[in-house]
């Protein structure tokens, strides 16, 4: 049985895989297609304001030359992106990414207290990177509304399903129904790999945040 489910995780591991690389290369080709293309016309463009300007107006031609210069660097910066869009994304580790993460609140008003426990190798990168995003959205709203002093941070990996705990001692939220645009992207995560989300706060009382994901629910 176990044997199984590694089998369905690898396979929906590399459905995903190939959909993240297929809308990369996607967005590779747009990228160079149409502003690569048009930061080589205005390019052109400059270097013949140039050369009509270079007899009688220094300045501009200065400032056209720095434009030229910073055309230049952009076009070579889309360059970069491209082939960094068409390069395979490094592994990804669940339990080191959200040690580094709990590490980047450390200069907060609040400790955070992480465990993680269980096996992660048998959950897709799309749901793992989900659970991060989770500790990520959670923790940077601790840090700009909670007013908590102590968070902590606990995740569970099992042959059925992933869970994600974050509470705090906070001032908790007002108002539910208010809360902003990184909460929807996270539920639009979420939806995309079956998971939910259920947020448990009163004024006062401080806010825990739940997050579940089946190990077998990703949409393929």
């Amino acid at each position: 049985m176990n044997e199984s489910h590694q089998k369905l995780a690898a396979y929906a591991e590399q459905v995903a895989e190939l959909a993240t690389v297929e809308e990369r290369n996607r967005l590779a080709r747009d990228i160079h297609d149409s502003l690569g293309h048009y930061l080589t016309v205005i390019g052109i463009q400059l270097e013949k304001a140039a050369a009509v300007l270079r007899d009688d107006h220094d300045e501009t031609l200065v400032s056209i030359q720095n434009a030229k210069r910073m055309t230049d660097q952009a076009l070579e910066d889309v360059r970069q992106s491209v082939g960094a869009l068409r390069e395979k994304q490094p592994a990804f580790i669940l339990h080191d990414a959200l040690k580094q993460l709990v590490e980047n609140f450390q200069a907060a008003s609040f400790e955070v207290i992480l465990s993680v426990k269980g096996d992660e190798k048998t959950f897709t990168r799309q749901q793992l990177m989900t659970l991060y995003r989770a500790a990520q959205e959670g923790l940077t709203n601790v840090q700009k509304h909670a007013c908590a002093q102590h968070v902590t941070l606990e995740v569970l990996l099992n042959q059925e399903a992933a869970w994600l705990t974050l509470t705090d001692d906070g001032v908790g939220i007002q108002d539910l129904q208010e809360m902003g645009m990184g909460w929807r992207g996270l539920r639009e995560r979420l939806e995309l790999i079956s998971g939910r989300l259920d947020i448990e706060s009163r004024p006062s009382q401080g806010t825990t945040l739940h997050v579940h994901i089946s190990r077998r629910g990703v949409n393929i």
